[in-house]
């Protein structure tokens, strides 16, 4: 097949997972239950069944055939998941940009299939994605078959048909219907038995010097805006800033010592104070500003408060950039329905700062 002697996989992503993949050699795998329809991996697993059942009543093994089928309605009653990291044969692809890329905000990556290969040991497997909803042609079939013809009990204490369910669970994890078939992926996929053991957590790519490097930047941002008095907050990443690392304890290894070197510098800044107050503390006039320590946890603010008026600045920068806070709203492209406030706005925005750029 074509895409078996393709050397190069793509990875669209946002420049936050591009940053850990080129500052710390990470690759961020998502929850599949929250990339994929809910119920496909059970939907794989149901003609999965099917198929292996109807082969081997073709083949005249019926109690087998049934000795299977219930076995597989035992295991689609557990609850599993999985997590997974999607690269495309496609170089530019405009529903990859869509789903994984930010919608077109993002970056892609190019990665050499082999190293993905190498890596791909133990809790991990590079899967193409299986797009077909028949089963039949699907190799597990063949495994269970295989199984049943040599006799033996048929049950989940059949040591090798435990692994066979396993590995059946783990290739779920690659399975999407058929109408996602020109998305031509491959998945390189934490098994749903062994990432527990694999290490797999959050990764926020928060540390003590990258918050001070931002603080360092928004404080010259505000300055060239003519803001030099007043507090800058910065906000909690867990909830109620980890309650001393009972509910994470980002705070307490990277964020507290960020913020007492920054006051030792001479920076007037605050934190970490809990995201869910440190907003609404700001608009009562206690800080001229908040470092949000992730995207939505700014923009659900600001956009709540007015959303046509919340305006973006791109600071460090010789000019001045000025632009609308949403994105292109292209489902609405062309029909007249787009509302114009909020370029009027970063046009305003634009001719009240531009004179702090004339200096």
């Amino acid at each position: 097949m074509e895409q078996n002697r393709r050397k190069i996989l793509y990875h669209y992503t946002d420049f936050q997972a591009a940053d850990g993949i080129l500052r710390s050699a990470q690759l961020r795998v998502n929850n599949v239950l929250n990339m994929n329809d809910s119920a496909e991996m059970r939907h794989f697993m149901t003609r999965l069944s099917s198929a292996i059942t109807g082969r081997l009543r073709g083949e005249g093994f019926a109690a087998q055939a049934d000795q299977l089928q219930n076995l597989f309605s035992q295991e689609l009653r557990k609850e599993y998941s999985a997590f997974a990291a999607c690269f495309s044969f496609h170089r530019d692809d405009a529903a990859q940009w869509e789903r994984y890329g930010n919608r077109g905000r993002g970056v892609c990556i190019a990665f050499r299939r082999e190293y993905l290969q190498k890596i791909a040991r133990g809790a991990l497997s590079l899967q193409a994605v299986f797009y077909r909803d028949d089963m039949a042609g699907h190799p597990m079939v063949d495994v269970f078959c295989e199984l049943a013809r040599r006799g033996g009990a048929l049950d989940g204490d059949n040591p090798a048909l435990k692994a066979a369910m396993r590995e059946a669970w783990a290739c779920s994890v690659s399975f999407k219907h058929p109408s996602f078939s020109t998305e031509y992926e491959m998945r390189l996929v934490v098994s749903p038995f062994e990432k527990e053991n694999f290490g797999v957590r959050p990764c926020y790519h928060i540390t003590k010097e990258r918050i001070k490097d931002y603080v360092h930047r928004c404080t010259e941002a505000l300055r060239v805006l003519g803001i030099t008095e007043g507090t800058m907050a910065i906000a909690g990443l867990n909830p109620h800033s980890g309650e001393h690392g009972l509910f994470g304890d980002e705070e307490v290894r990277e964020v507290i010592p960020a913020v007492e070197e920054l006051q030792k510098e001479g920076y007037n800044v605050a934190g970490p104070i809990g995201a869910d107050s440190v907003f609404h503390q700001a608009l009562q006039g206690r800080y001229n500003s908040v470092l949000s320590l992730y995207h939505d946890q700014g923009h659900i603010a600001t956009k709540t408060l007015d959303f046509e008026r919340t305006i973006s600045i791109t600071a460090g920068m010789p000019i001045l950039r000025t632009s609308v806070d949403h994105g292109t709203a292209l489902d609405i492209a062309g029909t007249g329905k787009a509302s114009a406030v909020s370029l009027i706005e970063a046009v305003r925005l634009a001719v009240k700062y531009a004179p702090n750029f004339m200096r």
